[in-house]
């Protein structure tokens, strides 16, 4: 079962949540973040820079703990 979430809380459009999911998967496969609340701040700032509205990024939502980390195979 999942651990954790991190999703938008309410409708909106596929291409303003790209840039987040975009953001998050780069931070997680190039960069090696592994820390949760880490990657949701950096990847919100990461879509932020890259012209996403504050409605976009207020949706999202981490439901979980900040400190937990991933496990990715290398």
């Amino acid at each position: 079962g999942a651990f954790a979430s991190f999703a938008p809380t309410n409708l909106g459009y596929l291409g303003k949540h790209r840039m987040i999911d975009e953001a998050l998967f780069k931070l997680i496969f190039e960069k090696n973040v592994r820390i949760l609340g880490e990657l949701v701040t950096q990847s919100k700032l990461s879509a932020h820079s890259s012209g996403a509205s504050d409605e976009v990024l207020e949706t999202f939502v981490l439901i979980g703990d900040p400190a937990s980390q991933l496990k990715v195979a290398p």
